[in-house]
């Protein structure tokens, strides 16, 4: 059943002071052309002068705030204005990604324009919006700085069109020099001649700007959910990551040096050897003599993984999904020695280990997940709240917030707030009930409290200038108990009245 509530937070998203002037009639144009050529910028930079709401998001990293029927509310109510914002930009960067892989030839049938006019155009869209969208990873870097701009979300907003720009710049110097056939050992003679590079740096251009495309969708619950997910549990397993990488890298350099030279050794790998044999299982007429024997180069890397140390280490890493190529062909007792030691460390142990720790993280983020989409388009409001807007904002910010509710969700939110309320309750008392003098190392268990205190301030008067008079921390003592009490009181009176009046509403609503 939905119902009608109230945001219990007055001037919640109310600015201290007005930031959006209206343009004169005639300055329109030059507003709307401003627009077009140059992102906007942020108004306010002090925090002080931003909104309750503003201050809660730039300053809270967690979302666990999200779970509060009052705050979604306020993030839906803004959240209508950003989208069209957010549409913008991802139009923006569709056109911007579209275009590149048209240049790149990165799709066939689209690339290759057989016109000058078509090609002119598409370098032209490319390089206009790719200029836009640095501008505005510029304007929000300089608004949050280094220590809060990088982060993954940003890494790949920045790279995910640096990248194309570099790789679409090397391909149209090249295009430019074909075309006047000027033949020069330059960066376009390199990757003409070495196209191989070009093709992995434009492939893993391709990656980053799907990737980037991928995070675009957290702003959507569901999506939203999934990354989230798939980050926390990143963040969760890097450090075990790390480890296993560690002994990866122990077991490749190992046998790195035990079968990159073996002739010092004396082995040599066994091959497979084939005989030719009729439908009938009878050797073929003619045939009955030849044998054909495999032949191994051990200094290859397709018959000897590890014949180089990188592939080594490759080939060890691959052990963990149960690829153990070429290891029967070496009969040798080492080997078999730290293949064996492998597999109980990295597939029976650590592999184990690891969907344990990735098991765990995903319980503990799947609840949280729920509201993931909501720290996403906080994040992206709190951004979109500071730009300039040259019309003003449409919707205000009003001082009270109204929005539909459901009984059942609300009514579940209650009950977990005075679960909380208890806990923090029995916190609040375990604290006020220890006392803060009784942490001491004195042996003397007979003695009364401040007998033992007496004793040892004595001894740390002249050293430290702790107080040798008991009086004083009697009194040091009753100051902070009552003003811890009364703050306790405070919060747990407004507490109680907004529970009140949740409650009265839904009774209200009840009886109709």
């Amino acid at each position: 059943m939905d119902q009608v509530y109230m945001v219990p937070l007055p001037d919640f998203t109310v600015f201290p002071v007005e930031i959006h002037d209206k343009p004169g009639f005639w300055s329109i144009p030059m507003v709307m052309l401003k627009l077009l050529l140059w992102p906007r910028k942020h108004l306010i930079e002090q925090e002080e002068n931003l909104s309750p709401f503003l201050r809660m998001i730039r300053n809270d990293y967690t979302t666990e705030i999200y779970d509060n029927p009052s705050i979604a509310a306020v993030i839906d109510f803004k959240w209508k204005e950003a989208k069209t914002y957010f549409v913008r930009q991802v139009m923006t960067y569709l056109a911007f990604g579209l275009s590149y892989i048209i240049l790149s030839n990165s799709i066939e049938g689209l690339g290759n324009p057989q016109t000058s006019k078509r090609n002119l155009a598409l370098v032209v869209i490319f390089y206009y919006f790719g200029f836009y969208l640095l501008n505005t990873e510029r304007v929000q870097l300089k608004y949050l700085g280094w220590r809060r701009y990088f982060n993954v979300y940003n890494f790949f907003d920045l790279f995910s069109v640096i990248l194309p720009f570099i790789s679409a710049s090397i391909q149209i110097y090249y295009k430019l020099l074909a075309y006047f056939r000027y033949e020069i050992h330059s960066v376009a003679s390199y990757f003409e001649l070495n196209q191989e590079n070009f093709i992995i740096f434009n492939a893993f251009t391709i990656l980053v700007m799907w990737m980037e495309i991928i995070l675009l969708l957290r702003y959507f619950e569901k999506t939203g959910a999934y990354i989230y997910i798939v980050m926390n549990i990143l963040q969760n397993i890097t450090s075990f990551l790390i480890f296993i990488l560690l002994i990866v890298l122990g077991f490749g350099h190992t046998m790195f040096i035990l079968l990159s030279n073996t002739d010092k050794i004396g082995i040599k790998p066994n091959g497979s050897s084939f005989k030719f044999y009729n439908g009938n299982g009878e050797q073929a007429p003619g045939l009955t003599n030849l044998l054909i024997n495999q032949e191994i180069d051990v200094n290859s890397t397709s018959d000897n993984h590890f014949a180089k140390i990188f592939k080594s280490i490759e080939a060890v890493y691959f052990w963990i999904n149960g690829r153990w190529d070429q290891l029967d062909q070496w009969d040798f007792w080492p080997i078999d020695f730290f293949s064996i030691i492998a597999s109980i460390l990295l597939v029976t142990i650590l592999q184990n280990m690891l969907i344990a720790i990735m098991a765990g993280a995903y319980d503990q983020a799947k609840e949280i997940s729920k509201h993931a989409a909501l720290k996403y388009r906080a994040e992206l409001i709190a951004d979109y709240e500071l730009f300039d807007k040259p019309f003003g904002n449409r919707k205000g910010d009003p001082r009270y917030i109204f929005y539909f509710g459901k009984t059942d969700y609300i009514e579940k939110w209650l009950e977990r707030s005075e679960k909380f309320r208890e806990s923090y309750k029995n916190f609040l008392e375990e604290i006020e009930g220890a006392n803060p003098w009784s942490y001491d190392d004195d042996d003397s268990d007979n003695l009364d409290h401040f007998q033992k205190f007496h004793h040892h301030s004595h001894s740390y008067t002249c050293s430290s200038g702790l107080p040798d008079d008991d009086s004083e921390i009697l009194n040091s003592q009753k100051r902070i108990v009552p003003l811890f009490q009364s703050m306790e009181q405070d919060i747990s009176e407004k507490l109680r009245l907004m529970e009140d009046k949740i409650k009265q509403i839904i009774s209200l609503k009840n009886r109709q």
